[in-house]
């Protein structure tokens, strides 16, 4: 299980640390040549966010290879909260973005009047905010002892009793994962049906980023949430062997978790192939705004008074 999981932990370094430096780079580079927008912010914060999870992953691979960990309680805690803090901003984030995504194919003029910068900052720092709350119990619970097969230093949970186990490890699969999942997957659901009405070249392009960001999302962080799940149903029913069992089990779901930090920069890349020919560096932008400019357009041509209204004029500074 350890090897399996630095493998995985190898391969999300290799591939997600420059796919997130190069989007980070690209959207720098637009807004040094243009406006910013809403969504390039977002998506740089994303970036981001995976891109600081995945500089912790040489400190992983090195304590599953070795088995033990020498890196000292201070670093074991300061990790793993710097850890928590971005998975949790991570997926704020891409449910933030999901309904931001739902509000411009939906309600574009709506959208338009509400989708200002500074309504975007307080929104993105009430976002890090409630993150950085929720990720405090990781260095709470986060321990090194002496333990694993060689009784070496383990950096891992350490929880006192029944209702820490259950506090933490529900807290996070509830506000980690299900709550921010049933937005995005209910959001893209509309956008999805309202993209089908649209007739745009691009069309076939965001509908597949849609499904593939939504399976993504599904396929690499489900794992880990049934383990927690799973390891709080074994602590209530006193289980030991299940409970070491899924111990076991940890380092790869774990590993599969950071996949998903590096996963998106690939998602981006291969859904914008035609765009990255003809836009170069700002693909990025032109891939996620591309819905925001074309449910306008829909509702530009829809109502009365506005046929001379040009989308991208009002998508201008958003």
């Amino acid at each position: 299980m350890t090897i399996i999981g630095s493998l995985i932990l190898s391969l999300a370094l290799a591939v997600g640390l420059p796919g997130n430096a190069f989007v980070v780079w690209t959207i720098l580079y637009r807004m040094r040549r243009q406006r910013r927008t809403v969504t390039c912010v977002l998506i740089l914060n994303l970036a981001v966010a995976d891109g600081v999870t995945l500089l912790t992953t040489p400190f992983w691979i090195h304590f599953l290879v070795v088995e033990d960990w020498v890196f000292g309680r201070g670093l074991c805690k300061a990790f793993h909260y710097a850890c928590c803090l971005n998975m949790y901003a991570s997926v704020f984030l891409i449910a933030f973005m999901s309904v931001d995504r739902l509000a411009a194919v939906a309600r574009p003029y709506t959208a338009a009047r509400l989708r200002r910068k500074a309504l975007a900052v307080r929104v993105l720092v009430g976002l890090w905010t409630l993150a950085a709350l929720m990720a405090l119990p990781a260095p709470i619970y986060r321990e090194v002892h002496i333990g694993g097969v060689r009784c070496r230093d383990v950096c891992e949970p350490v929880h006192r009793n029944l209702a820490d186990t259950v506090f933490h490890y529900v807290a996070e699969t509830a506000v980690g994962f299900l709550v921010p999942y049933a937005v995005i997957v209910a959001s893209y659901m509309v956008v999805s049906h309202r993209m089908r009405s649209l007739r745009t070249q691009r069309k076939n392009q965001i509908e597949r980023l849609i499904v593939a960001i939504v399976v993504a999302f599904g396929l690499f962080w489900l794992p880990y949430h049934a383990i927690n799940l799973a390891q709080v149903g074994a602590k209530v029913a006193g289980d030991a062997d299940l409970r070491n069992w899924l111990k076991e089990k940890r380092p790869i779901v774990t590993a599969l978790a950071f996949i998903g930090s590096s996963v998106n920069p690939v998602l981006y890349a291969f859904t914008g192939l035609e765009l990255i020919r003809s836009a170069g560096p700002n693909f990025m932008a032109k891939l996620f705004e591309v819905t925001t400019v074309d449910g306008t357009a829909s509702q530009s041509k829809s109502r009365p008074g506005t046929s001379g209204v040009n989308a991208a004029d009002i998508h201008t500074g958003l």
